[in-house]
């Protein structure tokens, strides 16, 4: 199951970072063409959480703006 957030900045490059308002976390966020899908900042979104082999500190992948209203 997704989780849900916010976009709370955007790096020029390929990502930025999300806010899970119900655990109170920050996660990074890398997702290619992202000024393609309409991600800015203050954006809805939904997310999956992954842990990469190796790396301690958990990251959002496939981001998805959420468009319709709750």
């Amino acid at each position: 199951m997704a989780d849900k957030g916010k976009i709370i900045f955007i790096k020029d490059g390929d990502g930025g970072i999300i806010n899970d308002p119900k655990s109170g976390i920050d996660y990074a966020f890398a997702q290619a063409y992202h000024k393609e899908l309409c991600l800015n900042v203050n954006d809805r979104v939904k997310f999956d959480i992954l842990i990469p082999k190796g790396v301690a500190t958990p990251v959002a992948v496939n981001v998805e703006r959420i468009t319709a209203s709750p």
